[in-house]
């Protein structure tokens, strides 16, 4: 997406105040009492988001730049959804970057983009590696499959014993 193809939406909920674009930037529109308006330069938080603050009736609301865009262009969150970054990186705020998706789903795009802190792991802590045989995937996360075998052919020993001593 060049800067050509940007396009400006009214941020939800402050219509006439501000606008954000397709490209990850939020304008400032010019108004009685305020500065004269333009792009608002976005601060950097400690988990790496870019957020600006907004006002409204004498109020500030400090908000992702994000939420922002996924809410003026992608409409309102789904329940238990949150805004995901599919590349991974959090100060890309762009539109082709952005999509709503359950916190599982996150997780996978972590991985997927060596972000999650066990996507760098591949092996089990008993060994096994981590591979397309062996790598079993349940709620978004990743089991060892030679090791849920043999917790299974454990299980099997003990439960045999027990029958064997009543």
């Amino acid at each position: 997406m060049t800067d050509v193809d940007e396009t400006w939406l009214p941020v939800p909920g402050y219509e006439g105040k501000y606008r954000v674009s397709s490209l990850g930037r939020v304008f400032s529109e010019p108004r009685p009492h305020a500065r004269g308006g333009g792009i608002i330069h976005p601060r950097l938080k400690k988990r790496g988001y870019l957020t600006v603050v907004l006002s409204r009736d004498a109020k500030t609301e400090m908000r992702g730049v994000h939420q922002l865009v996924a809410l003026a262009f992608l409409g309102p969150r789904p329940e238990k959804h949150e805004v995901r970054h599919l590349d991974g990186d959090p100060l890309n705020n762009r539109l082709t970057n952005l999509a709503y998706g359950t916190r599982s789903q996150q997780r996978r795009d972590d991985v997927r983009n060596g972000k999650h802190f066990c996507a760098s792991k591949t092996h089990c802590p008993q060994g096994h590696p981590y591979d397309d045989i062996n790598t079993k995937w349940y709620q978004g996360r990743r089991y060892c499959r030679a090791c849920k075998r043999a917790r299974g052919a454990s299980d099997a020993r003990k439960y045999r014993l027990r029958q064997r001593a009543s």
